[in-house]
């Protein structure tokens, strides 16, 4: 329930696989996971329970790159997720012709497109398309900026 697929080694793939109702993350790839390529995979109605998977904030999302480098991910269809459709943190990743619907169900502060902090450079987000992915702010505090705050569908944090 914590991942559909962990990913540890380089140079893996993960390819024309289906995922539903993963509780937290569907594919994650780990700091080791390096050039990985994760393509024509369908995603729907995963990592949508707040307190399941991992419980960490990266939790919830369809595809995950923890400060992975020279990864691929491309040709996916995500639908339905309780935080970001694809993150990827590190350096020379591509993303690209992805199609992700109804991201950010659960959470706010993210996007359904996103890459997070100074270790991430050099990535190319591409030829995307995403929709009806707002956000959720039940969880924030009335009155605070994310009460109000609807995601963008790109995000570099």
């Amino acid at each position: 329930y914590k991942y559909g697929v962990e990913v540890e080694g380089a140079y893996s793939k993960i390819s024309q696989s289906y995922f539903r109702e993963v509780d937290g993350l569907a594919v994650c790839i780990k700091s080791s996971g390096t050039g990985a390529e994760v393509d024509h995979n369908t995603f729907i109605n995963n990592g949508r329970f707040r307190n399941s998977g991992i419980g960490q904030e990266i939790n919830l999302s369809a595809i995950k790159g923890t400060f992975v480098d020279s990864c691929h991910i491309h040709h996916n269809t995500i639908d339905s997720v309780g935080y970001c459709g694809i993150s990827m943190d590190g350096k020379w990743n591509i993303v690209e012709r992805n199609i992700i619907q109804h991201a950010m169900l659960i959470n706010s502060d993210g996007a359904a497109l996103k890459s997070f902090g100074v270790g991430s450079q050099y990535n190319i987000f591409r030829n995307n398309f995403v929709s009806s992915s707002n956000g959720n702010t039940a969880g924030a505090p009335q009155g605070s900026p994310m009460s109000y705050f609807q995601t963008p569908g790109i995000y570099f944090d």
